[in-house]
């Protein structure tokens, strides 16, 4: 099948469409009063990180590697939650830190759904129906929005595993989906905390179990999963090395 042919169909393409508009619906509350923050600690400590790295590069013209507003003078680039390599961190810059971590938030969901579809329609084979089911579930079950809602912006990243899972199976026949996954998991390390880990964890996991098949009761060994994954590792540090590296000297 053609790379993007599940643009080219009809029924596809109104699927997709239907996930976009439920998203965009799901987040109208957050939208029709666009200005307002929210109060929660976290998500005052969040906005004041975005706030101040925008402040560095737009009224300075300066790349944030500190910052004269907390503490009297404090690392920024080297702080884990620093949102400056971030590319979604763009949002901030054009609409300022309250409005642009809204778009944050619904970018995070964009991805994480059609992730989530991409991932079972198209790699996993399910049936579109299905499909649709396991997107919705993924997208508007309890734990993520409420992770947000607590200030845990960072943990947006995890809606972009389905993705990475998808770029990772595919590696196993196309090498260019190793470049893909890379990419992916290179930004939740620019992002801090503990989604990197936890994803690579599962990746690692599941790269090991598939590694083993049963056929005609003889045990096939395959570690191309597992060699792809070591590959992804090392070159996601190395392009996150940026952030990596100055995190590493503040710990």
């Amino acid at each position: 099948m053609k790379r993007w042919q599940v643009f080219k169909k009809g029924p596809e393409l109104i699927s997709i469409m239907a996930i976009f508009g439920l998203v965009i619906i799901f987040f109208l509350p957050i939208f029709i009063h666009i200005h307002n923050s929210n109060t929660q600690t976290d998500w005052l400590q969040h906005y004041s990180y975005h706030a101040s790295a925008r402040k560095i590069m737009l009224d300075y013209h300066q790349i944030p590697f500190r910052t004269p507003y907390f503490e009297g003078g404090h690392p920024m680039l080297a702080h884990p939650q620093d949102p400056s390599l971030d590319p979604v961190f763009l949002f901030t810059l054009i609409f300022g830190e309250v409005v642009g971590m809204k778009f944050i938030l619904l970018f995070y969901y964009l991805i994480g759904s059609l992730g989530m579809y991409y991932l079972t329609r198209w790699v996993l084979r399910f049936r579109r129906n299905g499909a649709l089911l396991a997107t919705l579930v993924f997208a508007f079950g309890n734990w993520l929005p409420s992770r947000m809602m607590d200030g845990n912006l960072e943990e947006g990243y995890f809606f972009i595993f389905p993705l990475a899972l998808a770029f990772f199976l595919k590696s196993e026949k196309d090498k260019r989906y190793l470049v893909y996954c890379v990419f992916i998991l290179a930004l939740t390390i620019l992002r801090g905390k503990f989604v990197f880990p936890v994803i690579l964890l599962y990746l690692g996991l599941f790269a090991l179990l598939k590694s083993f098949t049963l056929r005609r009761r003889k045990v096939h060994i395959n570690f191309i999963l597992p060699k792809n994954l070591v590959i992804i590792v090392v070159l996601a540090v190395m392009l996150a090395s940026l952030k990596v590296v100055p995190v590493a000297k503040l710990l």
